[in-house]
């Protein structure tokens, strides 16, 4: 089953509904729900989604759900990052990760992460700040006294 931007919902539909029938499935820049697109594209997205669901009485068109379940169907996703129509935050296997995507980043682990990520941009941006002094000045003198900075940074981010 072959579908392209829109009709990569049919296409995908179709493979969530017959799953005894479809093999593989590839979508070509497909489109994964239509409201994103008004929320990822439109100038006055709020607006034309508010019209949109009026209009469509709701209608929703994502088949994202389920999608992976099938074992017995080979899927390829195609995306084009430069598309003008589908945004890729708007394509159909985006809306597949968001879907299963399902990690809590609120946690203590999470924010040990995040803090370590922080303390090694910041001994970086101290040693690339420190090159203009190597060169200009004892190398000896100035990689001990960076040595030292980055010790205290550490113990302050330990404790």
């Amino acid at each position: 089953m072959y579908g392209r931007s829109i009709g990569g919902i049919a296409a995908s539909h179709l493979v969530n509904k017959f799953p005894k029938i479809m093999r593989v499935f590839i979508g070509d820049r497909t489109l994964g729900d239509v409201e994103s697109i008004l929320i990822n594209k439109a100038i006055n997205g709020k607006a034309l989604l508010g019209m949109y669901r009026l209009l469509s009485c709701k209608w929703r068109a994502n088949n994202s759900d389920g999608f992976l379940k099938d074992s017995n169907c080979y899927k390829i996703h195609c995306f084009d990052e430069a598309d003008d129509v589908i945004d890729i935050f708007s394509s159909h296997h985006h809306e597949i990760a968001k879907h299963y995507s399902s990690i809590n980043y609120n946690t203590l682990d999470w924010g040990k992460f995040y803090e370590s990520l922080k303390f090694t941009f910041s001994i970086e941006n101290e040693i690339f700040s420190s090159i203009e002094e190597l060169k200009n000045h004892d190398g000896r003198k100035v990689v001990t006294d960076l040595m030292y900075k980055l010790i205290d940074k550490a113990e302050d981010i330990l404790n």
